[in-house]
């Protein structure tokens, strides 16, 4: 099967749902009819399983769920919190098709947005490859 253009968010359009992502996080959304409460829907996060099995585990405990928008925007939406970041999924649910991961250009990040450990690796290659410290 050929694998499937990311969208803007690195994620994929369906019938039933879309989904987006960054290193950190998932958010699939799943159109709802526009008269459904949040009290009619039952929602179990589970590490692996959400109706299907997951790409990889997901840490359950920052892991959510919300019911938003009005008429024909109502959704379900789905926050995943990824539990080992820095990887970009090729899908969300076992056999939907894959984007190609490949195609991905994300989104420039500052070095002020790093963490600790990881902003001092990259500080420490931008003096040795470069001579210098910062982006100013």
């Amino acid at each position: 099967m050929a694998l499937l253009a990311p969208t803007k968010g690195h994620g994929a359009i369906f019938d039933k749902y879309s989904w987006e992502q960054t290193l950190d996080s998932v958010t699939v959304t799943i159109p709802v009819a526009e008269n459904v409460r949040g009290k009619m829907i039952q929602c179990t996060i589970e590490p692996y399983s959400v109706d299907g099995k997951l790409y990889q585990r997901i840490k359950c405990d920052e892991s959510l769920w919300t019911l938003e928008g009005e008429g024909s925007t109502r959704a379900i939406r789905l926050d995943f919190s990824k539990n080992e970041g820095d990887c970009w999924w090729p899908y969300v649910i076992e056999g939907e098709p894959s984007i190609d991961v490949t195609a991905i250009n994300p989104d420039p990040v500052g070095i002020d947005t790093l963490n600790g450990d990881l902003r001092a690796q990259v500080e420490k290659m931008m003096v040795v490859h470069y001579g210098w410290v910062g982006m100013k």
